[in-house]
């Protein structure tokens, strides 16, 4: 006898619905790994449960690698790719980034995170990368200015040898 089709829907009860969870995942998991093997393909996977806790799957290359990878190939289509562009190993170990989870959230761990508490820290990440990029092009065009008043260390140089010279 053959398996009853489920009809794709929330499923309401609680534990079935964690249960399902689980075992889709596994199965998800486990057919991700089969293709990177059989493929030899690279990729990540990641998983939020209802409760906000992560699951991920990474072949091969470090989980950063492979985001990087995917921005690059974002730009390489010609799309926009000045969206975050998160180096996820090391914000997840940095320290001054767990200092400012705990200091606004109370937790240490983003594990601890509801999916509404990550998408606000995602939020306050957002805006910190855009105040950095933004001090970081005013430093840079400071910078190139400066460069433009003064003269090069070449054209320095060259003054100073036709001094001697005289």
């Amino acid at each position: 006898m053959g398996k009853k089709k489920l009809e794709i829907k929330r499923i309401e009860n609680k534990s079935n619905r964690q249960i399902t969870f689980s075992k889709r995942r596994k199965g998800l998991m486990k057919k991700a790994r089969e293709l990177s093997i059989l493929c030899d393909a690279k990729l990540a996977l990641l998983i939020f449960s209802s409760t906000g806790k992560l699951y991920e799957l990474c072949n091969g290359d470090s989980l950063a690698e492979v985001v990087q990878r995917y921005w690059d190939n974002l730009g390489a289509s010609g799309t926009d790719t000045k969206g975050l562009r998160f180096e996820i190993a090391d914000i997840w170990s940095d320290e001054a980034f767990s200092q400012l989870v705990q200091s606004h959230f109370g937790v240490s761990e983003l594990e601890h995170l509801s999916v509404t508490d990550l998408m606000e820290l995602e939020k306050l990440v957002h805006s910190a990368l855009s105040r950095i990029r933004s001090a970081k092009r005013i430093a840079w065009n400071r910078r190139a200015e400066k460069k433009k008043k003064s003269p090069s260390d070449v054209t320095r140089n060259l003054r100073v040898a036709h001094n001697r010279c005289d």
